[in-house]
């Protein structure tokens, strides 16, 4: 299975290599890398092209939402599965790996647990914070967030097929406002 990893970017040079690099050190093979620069300012965009022809870089002119990005990203990719990683945020070597393991003929959705260093500096694993109900994801997710973007990995042709797309109007949680509409009509499974 083909796997499109999409990449939005707005000014995140510091964390920026960091990010492509857990990407490009997989044990499963990344078809490509669709890489949204979001009207950056800083150098994020060369640091992107560095990464050679499996990085498909496009640019935004002007900065839209974050939910915009996200939906461009799905569009532009080739793969039949998609993957977010946001670019202050790093993959374990295997996640991609054990992720596609999961998915199964009936399977459309996947996520995982995620380890998250919080600004006061506090360390913890989510899943530790707040646990999936396993039979029951759709109603567990409305109570409260377990799904770190980043974790994701889900068919692309599900998203065409569920009518959901992501809130163009949106940046801030949309990716929980598409994550809770797309659960409830697609098959999911998570891994610790």
């Amino acid at each position: 299975m083909l796997v499109s990893v999409v990449m939005n970017c707005l000014n995140g040079e510091a964390f920026l290599k960091r990010s492509m690099d857990s990407v490009f050190l997989q044990t499963y093979d990344i078809f490509e890398v669709v890489f949204i620069d979001n009207g950056s300012s800083d150098m994020s965009g060369e640091i992107a092209k560095q990464y050679g022809p499996k990085v498909s870089y496009y640019r935004n002119d002007k900065t839209t939402t974050l939910g915009e990005a996200r939906d461009k990203g799905i569009m532009l990719a080739n793969g039949n599965l998609i993957a977010f990683i946001d670019v202050d945020d790093a993959w374990e070597p295997n996640k991609i790996e054990e992720q596609v393991r999961l998915m199964k003929d009936e399977v459309s959705f996947v996520f995982s647990n995620a380890f998250v260093r919080a600004e006061d500096g506090a360390n913890f694993n989510l899943f530790e914070y707040v646990q999936p109900t396993k039979h029951d994801i759709s109603n567990s997710l409305l109570r409260t967030d377990f799904i770190a973007t980043s974790s994701v990995l889900f068919r692309r042709d599900a998203y065409f097929n569920s009518g959901e797309k992501y809130n163009k109007e949106l940046t801030i949680e949309c990716d929980r406002d598409f994550f809770l509409r797309i659960v409830s009509k697609c098959n999911v499974d998570y891994f610790e």
